[in-house]
């Protein structure tokens, strides 16, 4: 899917703007608190149903104004496809694919994977187990379109065997909790054999990058399932039996899986710069991009202020690894670079 034009509505601080995005490279030039990220921002919100700069719709709708909109027009396969949603400042949407009202973001999200990356982006996936996980599931998503669905019903099922873990009558009785434990391990090795897969294969477009781009850094990344890997989950469920009723809630399982990145066998914080950090994190969400490659699905990439905290070297790199994902790509920053090729469309802002 190729996008064409994006308009906002009352958002952030556009009042009523279209923008041009019918190119393979657009560069979104312009000061601080123009409105750079919060064109990336919109288009994030109306694929996929969230910000990733605020839970708050009051943050995002211009002040004085009851709602906000935002709209694209798409293409692919030659024919044309509308999107659109309206937030209110209850937080009431309304979404909208070809004039057609969708009960969630989800159809739309399937129809276009966007790679967003942003500086708050590496201290997030540095510092919460979840939003690595988060990262795995993302190209799940697209790879296993079952995927979201076993996630659910896992979820489902842990919330009630917590419950039932809660309720010191039911959680004495292993008999009581036997038929969720079941339920959960059925679901739970589904789901640990789709990320075990899925990870894998993104450790190796990770690996397969330029050796020489991160020599300093020697990265290993490990996928964990959320349990001692000498035991299979449904032992392991068996053995934090008692301590899961002393505690109420479920220790082990896929929702403790983890994404454990490492430099020299040290946690990232505690080896590398700020700068390196960040070109670490980046360079392993472009090789999620690189892994949907792989399985013939392209992406629209967003890269907001790629040159924070990069020198030369490393922009040109990760801007070099962007430009062989198949799909369009979309940068923000406040100087043009000297390394964009010639084809390239500048957004001022």
């Amino acid at each position: 899917m190729k996008l064409k034009t994006l308009t906002l509505s009352h958002f952030r601080n556009f009042s009523e703007r279209a923008f041009d995005l019918d190119h393979p490279l657009s560069f979104i030039q312009g000061h601080n608190g123009t409105g750079k990220t919060a064109i990336l921002e919109a288009l994030v919100l109306l694929f996929y149903g969230r910000s990733f700069r605020t839970h708050q719709p009051r943050h995002i709708i211009q002040t004085g104004q009851p709602h906000c909109q935002v709209t694209v027009l798409a293409e692919q396969s030659g024919d044309s496809w509308f999107m659109g949603m309206q937030k209110d400042l209850q937080g009431e949407t309304l979404v909208k694919l070809n004039k057609t009202p969708l009960a969630s973001h989800l159809p739309l999200a399937r129809l276009l994977p966007i790679n967003i990356l942003h500086p708050e982006m590496t201290g997030l996936l540095l510092s919460e187990r979840q939003s690595r996980r988060q990262l795995l599931d993302w190209g799940l998503f697209y790879v296993n379109p079952e995927f979201i669905t076993l996630w659910q019903r896992y979820q489902r099922i842990l919330k009630q065997r917590n419950a039932a873990l809660k309720q010191a009558s039911h959680a004495r009785n292993s008999n009581a909790l036997r038929v969720w434990d079941e339920a959960l391990v059925e679901a739970g090795d589904l789901i640990h054999r789709a990320r075990e897969t899925y990870s894998q294969q993104l450790i190796q477009s990770f690996m397969q990058l330029d050796p020489a781009f991160f020599s300093e850094e020697d990265i290993q990344l490990r996928y964990t399932p959320g349990w001692p890997k000498e035991l299979s989950f449904k032992d392991a469920l068996r053995q934090h039996h008692v301590q899961d009723v002393e505690m109420g809630y479920t220790l082990v399982g896929p929702h403790r899986a983890d994404l454990v990145i490492k430099s020299h066998q040290l946690p990232l914080k505690m080896r590398l710069s700020r700068g390196q950090q960040k070109k670490v994190i980046w360079a392993l969400k472009l090789a999620q991009s690189l892994t949907l490659k792989d399985q013939k699905i392209s992406t629209l990439t967003l890269m907001d202020d790629l040159a924070a905290e990069l020198d030369l070297t490393y922009q040109k790199k990760l801007f070099e690894i962007a430009q062989s994902i198949p799909g369009q790509l979309i940068v923000t920053g406040i100087l043009l670079p000297d390394y964009l090729p010639e084809e390239h469309c500048v957004i001022q802002v």
